[in-house]
């Protein structure tokens, strides 16, 4: 079973964004939904501390298992995945 998790852990990529473009993102979320009737707790998705927290659990996560990391900030879908891609096919040649 250890054998097994280790190769699950080798295939997954660490995903992360600049601070000031998150905080952009995160102030546009809460200007879109403040006057809206969805009942979404925006707290859920703009408490700074939070988030902090999430970061750096994530980062920690991404250095125990020795991901690979990607700068997503500005990043389109497409663009991230040809980065995946390319990752793959690097650790594949190996």
């Amino acid at each position: 079973m250890k054998l097994v998790i280790s190769k699950i852990w080798q295939k997954f990529i660490g995903a992360e964004i600049k601070k000031d473009y998150f905080l952009k993102l995160t102030n546009y979320i809460e200007k879109e939904y403040k006057n809206t009737n969805n009942n979404i707790d925006l707290k859920l998705y703009t408490n700074v501390e939070k988030i902090k927290e999430e970061v750096h659990s994530s980062k920690t996560m991404f250095k125990k298992f020795n991901w690979p990391v990607i700068d997503v900030t500005r990043r389109s879908v497409e663009e991230t995945a040809a980065s995946i891609i390319k990752i793959y096919e690097i650790k594949k040649s190996k």
